[in-house]
């Protein structure tokens, strides 16, 4: 299907591309992002978080890489990124990071946009995806490059 984005500076053009969109934990259950990514087609994951990590076990940004890598997918990550306790914005393809950041302190974080040209299978023109970690929100799209 067509996923048409618009915002106030510019309308990029229409991407033949299906999108997954899934919020926070989701992307530890099996229903319904593992399925539709294994089963139901689905190869891009626009994903935005609050992920709350815990180190040495567990990360958003090691989740997301993995599940990539697993699924076989693309998965645009933006985090709030406050401090390292909520941090981890990534552009993963195929679970390897074209683009990432990880705030490691305990203080406020700054905001980061993270930029990159995924490569489609069957597709010559590669998909620009963003993510964007702020400390007021976070956003995750993408467009034709």
């Amino acid at each position: 299907g067509y996923a048409r984005q618009q915002n106030w500076f510019y309308a990029p053009p229409p991407v033949d591309e299906t999108f997954g969109v899934s919020i926070c934990f989701d992307i530890m259950f099996s229903s319904p992002m593992f399925d539709r990514a294994t089963r139901g087609g689905v190869r891009t994951w626009l994903y935005p978080n609050w992920w709350v990590n815990n180190p040495a076990a567990s990360s958003v940004t090691q989740i997301g890489e993995a599940w990539s890598r697993l699924t076989r997918t693309t998965l645009v990550s933006a985090a709030a990124g406050f401090n390292y306790t909520t941090s981890g914005s990534a552009i993963f393809v195929d679970g390897v990071a074209l683009s990432l950041y990880y705030n490691t302190t305990t203080l406020g974080g700054t905001s980061r946009v993270l930029v990159a040209d995924v490569p489609r299978r069957g597709v010559t023109t590669p998909l620009r995806a963003v993510a964007v970690a702020t400390t007021t929100r976070v956003a995750a799209r993408t467009a034709a490059a």
